[in-house]
């Protein structure tokens, strides 16, 4: 028995000295002979790939028979990208860092107004003799000079690849672009439906123009710089960058900040414990945070503002609306009022600006909190100065009522 111990212990040794010199040699000569060096830039994987399969349509075929693009890597990691082909013909080329079965290679087929690409499923490892690594792959698709709107739809979708294009996408039906782990990026998308999913990848658009879009993370960020049309944007635990949209916009985040520009339309904002910060919006704002704060530059529109224990700021503006917090302050700087203002906290408090001509009612309650307003002497205060009634101008037009526990009021003149 104990000889039998020794020669298992002198069999595992020299088995892990062999796993570890295999693995060396792995790490510093890459994959075998007959493979070459090509650098993805932003590549989830770079490494050593080799050409394995090249197709191509004549454009020709694709001006009368073409209508969709449908490519489906959902058995694998493949990244797809797009590019501007140099010849009359879309070519689709697939580069591999193993050496494949012939049923490893994807299927390129045109059927029915449809270029179907399909990835077969890949083993998780290859082996060699002096190679150990994880398969992998890539998709590139070069696309010729096609008539604007030529194509209806596009529909990608991977696993853990990324999708990118250089090549704008305008399309007469449809834009759907999927991945669990990979970042999506395109330049310029038109279409009617538009949808970009990710689970933990990023996703960037310069400029998209559709009638509904619909974007989600779970952790990863989303970044657009211009948008049209209805617009839906929702993630965990990313940021949100939306630089310029018009058209209704929905946005939606539980921890990740929110960093928007320029929005025209209704304006939906909501957030658990990220930040909600609008540079300008025109139309009707309605933004509501637990923990974070909200930050409004300018609007021009009304507003509906809420959050527990963060910040609500309306750094200048034209409208009116309501505002309410429990333990957050409340900051609303108005150049015109032209509706009713309703603001309401605990132990925050509440400053505002007015201007100067705001013809307008106002009345403050509080249990401790001190009111004081350019216009005081229009107002009658009780003994302890925690409630003031009053009116203010001529003809008063608005009702402007402020409630709050601890927090005082101050209204200076804009």
């Amino acid at each position: 028995m104990k000889n039998l111990k020794i020669v298992m212990i002198v069999f595992l040794s020299c088995f892990t000295l062999f796993l570890c010199s295999m693995l060396g040699i792995a790490l510093a000569s890459g994959s075998g002979s007959g493979w070459f060096l090509h650098n993805r830039e932003g590549s989830s994987t770079p490494g050593r790939y080799s050409l394995v399969q090249e197709k191509e349509i004549p454009i020709a075929d694709i001006e009368d028979v073409l209508k969709e693009i449908h490519i489906d890597f959902g058995m694998n990691s493949h990244d797809v990208y797009f590019y501007q082909g140099d010849s009359d013909a879309l070519v689709i080329r697939e580069y591999l860092n193993y050496t494949p079965d012939e049923g490893q290679l994807s299927t390129v087929a045109l059927e029915s107004k449809e270029l179907v690409i399909r990835g077969k499923r890949q083993g998780f490892f290859s082996f060699s003799l002096f190679s150990f690594q994880s398969q992998d792959g890539y998709v590139e698709i070069y696309l010729p000079d096609l008539p604007e709107y030529a194509l209806e739809s596009l529909w990608v979708k991977t696993v853990s690849g990324q999708i990118r294009s250089e090549v704008p996408f305008p399309l007469q039906d449809r834009f759907q672009a999927t991945s669990t782990s990979g970042d999506i990026t395109f330049p310029t998308v038109m279409a009617g439906t538009f949808q970009a999913t990710s689970t933990s990848g990023d996703i960037y658009f310069q400029s998209i123009e559709a009638d509904t879009l619909s974007l989600t993370t779970t952790s990863g960020d989303i970044l657009l710089e211009q948008t049209a049309g209805t617009v839906k944007c929702s993630t965990t635990s990313g940021e949100i960058t939306l630089s310029k949209a018009k058209g209704d916009t929905t946005v939606s985040s539980t921890s990740g900040d929110m960093d928007l520009g320029t929005l025209e339309g209704q304006m939906s904002l909501s957030s658990t414990s990220g930040d909600i910060s609008l540079q300008g919006g025109t139309g009707h704002l309605h933004a509501s945070t637990v923990s974070g704060d909200v930050r409004s530059d300018y609007l021009d529109g009304d507003f509906q503002l809420n959050t527990t224990s963060g910040t609500l700021s309306l750094l200048d503006g034209k409208g009116c609306g309501k505002a309410g917090s429990v333990s957050g302050d409340i900051r609303i700087c108005l150049q015109e009022l032209n509706g009713d203002l309703a603001i309401s906290t605990t132990s925050g408090y509440v400053d505002c600006k007015l201007p100067g001509d705001t013809s307008l009612s106002l009345e403050f309650k509080s249990v401790s909190g001190d009111c004081s307003t350019f216009f005081d002497e229009a107002l009658s205060f009780n003994k302890k100065g925690n409630q003031a009634k009053g009116q203010y101008g001529s003809d008063p037009a608005w009702n402007m009522s402020v409630s709050t526990t601890s927090g005082d009021l101050r209204i200076l003149e804009y």
